[in-house]
């Protein structure tokens, strides 16, 4: 792109790609949801600063409940009061003025992370070997999305059973797996329920953090508030795997926002702190705020280095 009319280029590690190209569903490059959902965002606004390039950061909206939450809820729960009851919640997450984040605190993303969980197992486990089990992202969320648009496709029925699953079943089963899950996780209360409680994200001291010395483990290693949000494949891209747990595998270890008409209001934040010493109160003094989505600044001329300082190391010969 050579000065885009739009007046930007976003980039969220999509496929680069001549105009009229399709990318190969296999690749590993992304499918373009986080991509799309940042130049939504860049259109919404009619001005965009500092502060609104770090709330956009922590946008949480997932792209695969857009089409999956739909078929959810037009589902017949048949009267199963625990189908219900996630139906329900997925009504309540996907109506109102932003709806659809996977927010740590939300129990409408605890609910579909779980179902999602449990439809890409219901679908594929049966089917595919083990080393090949979904894990979630993009490329899950396209190769569902092509599947909710042919219900009669073979992958939909369970290998080794007399019946032939449909997708409405499959859809089904997955709701109610999830709810048995969650109660078993997180309790009987829908409303107790929360995405950051399953995605706990641990930091590990990557010299000592597995030694398996219970007192050297804890004196090195930290983990954030139970409110982590985001997901495979969001803006707020904080993966887990969903063929192992819930529990987050790798983040976003560093944001940041230059400002390039004033580099010294730039901002960042990155996790864990600024310290590699244990006993230092900058080891793990940035953990909350990278949860939250605060950020720090960022000075970049001397005079503005300078002025922010607390201490001064100077290095001699």
């Amino acid at each position: 792109m050579l000065n885009p009319p739009q007046g930007f280029i976003q980039t969220a590690n999509q496929a680069i790609l001549r105009p009229g190209e399709v990318p190969f569903i296999g690749s590993d490059s992304a499918h373009g949801y986080r991509a799309g959902r940042i130049a939504e965002m860049i259109l919404d606004g009619e001005r965009h600063d500092v502060a609104s390039m770090q709330t956009m950061q922590m946008d949480s909206r997932d792209g695969s409940a857009e089409f999956v939450v739909p078929r959810l809820l037009a589902v017949d729960p048949r009267g199963d009061t625990a189908v219900q009851s996630l139906q329900e919640r997925l009504q309540g997450w996907s109506t109102g003025n932003d709806p659809l984040q996977a927010s740590g605190r939300s129990s409408g993303a605890a609910v579909y992370m779980a179902t999602w969980r449990h439809l890409l197992a219901n679908t594929f486990h049966d089917e595919l070997p083990e080393d090949y089990w979904p894990g979630g992202g993009s490329r899950w969320f396209e190769v569902i999305r092509g599947l909710l648009q042919n219900p009669e496709d073979p992958f939909w029925d369970e290998v080794g059973t007399a019946e032939t699953e449909t997708m409405e079943q499959v859809l089904f089963d997955s709701m109610r797996d999830a709810h048995r899950e969650l109660t078993e996780l997180l309790g009987s209360d829908t409303a107790d329920w929360a995405w950051g409680e399953l995605h706990i994200a641990h930091f590990e001291n990557q010299t000592l953090g597995q030694s398996g010395i219970g007192p050297i483990e804890w004196l090195f290693n930290r983990s954030a508030p139970p409110e982590v949000g985001g997901s495979e494949s969001l803006v707020n891209a904080v993966g887990w795997d969903t063929g192992v747990s819930y529990v987050v595998d790798w983040v976003p270890s560093q944001r940041m926002v230059v400002d390039l008409s004033d580099l010294d209001s730039s901002s960042f934040v990155h996790t864990t702190g600024q310290s590699g010493h244990a006993f230092h109160p900058n080891y793990d003094s940035m953990i909350e705020m990278w949860v939250e989505g605060a950020h720090g600044p960022m000075p970049f001329t001397r005079m503005a280095v300078e002025s922010v300082s607390a201490d001064v190391l100077t290095l001699l010969p």
